[in-house]
Formats: C-alpha cells, sequence, structure tokens
C-alpha cells in the first residue's frame, strides 16, 4: 500500500503543479516528524491537504491531527481538505472544518480556487 499512496500523493503533486504553478505549493513538517502533505497558497486564501490512500478508523487521528496542528501555526486557512482512494465506514466524527474528497472528486473539480 506504500506505493499506492505515493502514486496518489503524486498524482496530486502533478495536478496542483499544474493548477497552481511550483511557487505556490509547500510541503509542511515539524520538528517530531508530523506532516502535511499540501500547502497550497494563493492570493486570495491557503489551502491545507492531507493524501491518504484509505480513510478509516485507525489512521484517521492522524490525518486530522496533521491539519489541526498546521491551524495552531498558521491563522488564516480557508480550507482543509483530506483527499482519499477511499474510505470505510468512518465512526469518529470529522471535524467541520475538514473537508472529505475522493481523488476522483478532487481531479474533477476546482477545490482550491
Amino acid at each position: 500500500m506504500p506505493i499506492l499512496k505515493k502514486k496518489l500523493e503524486n498524482t496530486c503533486y502533478v495536478y496542483l503543479l499544474q493548477n497552481y504553478g511550483k511557487k505556490q505549493i509547500f510541503i509542511g513538517r515539524d520538528d517530531h516528524g508530523k506532516e502535511i502533505d499540501f500547502i497550497v497558497k494563493t492570493e486570495k486564501k491557503i489551502t491545507a491537504i492531507q493524501v491518504c490512500y484509505e480513510l478509516n478508523d485507525e489512521n484517521i487521528k492522524r490525518e486530522v491531527s496533521s491539519l489541526q496542528l498546521l491551524n495552531k501555526h498558521i491563522n488564516n486557512i480557508e480550507k482543509e481538505l483530506i483527499i482519499v482512494l477511499m474510505y470505510n465506514r468512518i465512526s469518529k466524527p470529522i471535524p467541520k472544518n475538514i473537508k472529505l474528497v475522493t481523488i476522483k472528486d478532487f481531479l474533477l473539480q476546482q477545490h482550491i480556487q
């Protein structure tokens, strides 16, 4: 599965490059190794993106906590996305400010502008 996750991340990165350019795409990591897959900064807003092959009850806390940590350091984040290939029933709530988006929907629609 790690190879599929990397391919999913690469697909998202290529999409972001084509639509926003290299100068507007960042990767975030703190001193403890927590990582945000992509931070897209446009003139109008900042979008934080986590990419996850499969979202489930076992990994939702990790994916959400990375986005929440970024909020502690950057105040003007307008959108927070978790992009997934698939997800199972999730019994734990996803915070209202975080939008769950399938890769298909992400690639077919503009979620950042």
